[in-house]
């Protein structure tokens, strides 16, 4: 399974390509039919779409008194985490220009994925505040599961420690409340979406996006998959939603990044500091020693 090529039908993915189309709380999607294991593995529909394209009653309210998506899986509630930041926050993406940069010198909170955690290979900056994981392999990973505020978006049953988001589709295409409204799960592209949200969800009104190249290969080594194509549509339609919240995105850092749906920032702009981000600096630089020493 899944060691075949990409299928690409036009912009979209096969399984969101075909099949009569269906409303999902008010936006058009595609039924998921047939079988897809010719597929690489990443490029099939998701389990948790086929889990939750059955019929669905469309929610319309919004509203702060709304019922929160239920809590299925195991983790500790995201709730306790909503407006306890501000200000300025970087994003670590996975993309080559991230190790341009001296990821030490960011005086701000950070946010990681996937591989931006200490113990990752490869990986030559300081612990990340926050750690987003959704693929299902990191949950088994010994370095992730012990960071202290890991956001797990994942599907996998098991408890990786962290804070739960639930996945859902009502809040498309960006949840502002990843406690009542869940992770809007387009595809794909799934951990920096939810990074975003999170951002967002903690406060933060100033996101700095580094590594956010979208470039390269293609994300499982395919070639011709449409994966490119799709990040930068979702990043688009995200980009208007975000900016009527009152919030600045910038891609920081990557002049050579193909992401076209925010402004660019410089690095040094991140770096620019006043007596807050004091409290940051002197972490860093703990962090950096502890680093060295190891």
């Amino acid at each position: 399974m899944g060691s075949a090529p990409s299928l690409v039908v036009g912009p979209l993915p096969a399984w969101l390509s075909l099949g009569p189309v269906e409303a999902v709380d008010g936006v058009n999607v595609r039924a998921v039919l047939g079988d897809w294991s010719h597929l690489h593995k990443c490029d099939q529909p998701p389990k948790y779409v086929l889990d939750q394209w059955a019929p669905h009653k469309p929610v319309k309210d919004r509203s702060a008194n709304r019922l929160p998506i239920k809590q299925t899986l195991p983790g500790k509630s995201i709730r306790a985490l909503a407006g306890t930041h501000s200000g300025k926050v970087a994003i670590l993406f996975n993309g080559a220009t991230l190790k341009k940069h001296d990821l030490f010198a960011i005086p701000y909170p950070i946010i990681g994925m996937n591989r931006t955690h200490e113990g990752f290979k490869g990986y030559a900056g300081p612990q990340p505040d926050y750690l987003c994981v959704v693929d299902a392999t990191w949950v088994t990973n010994e370095n992730v599961r012990k960071h202290p505020r890991l956001i797990d978006g994942g599907c996998d049953v098991r408890d990786a420690g962290g804070y739960r988001v639930m996945r859902n589709f009502r809040a498309t295409p960006f949840s502002f409340d990843l406690y009542r409204d869940g992770f809007v799960p387009p595809v794909p592209g799934t951990t920096g979406f939810l990074a975003l949200q999170l951002a967002v969800y903690l406060g933060f009104r100033d996101i700095y996006c580094l590594g956010l190249d979208l470039g390269g290969a293609h994300i499982d080594g395919s070639a011709g998959s449409q994966h490119y194509g799709l990040m930068a549509h979702h990043f688009r339609r995200m980009a208007s939603t975000i900016r009527g919240k009152g919030v600045r995105v910038t891609v920081c850092g990557s002049p050579v990044s193909r992401c076209d749906a925010f402004e660019h920032s410089t690095f040094e702009e991140l770096c620019a500091t006043g007596v807050e981000e004091w409290k940051w600096k002197a972490r860093r630089l703990v962090s950096r020693v502890k680093r060295m020493a190891a």
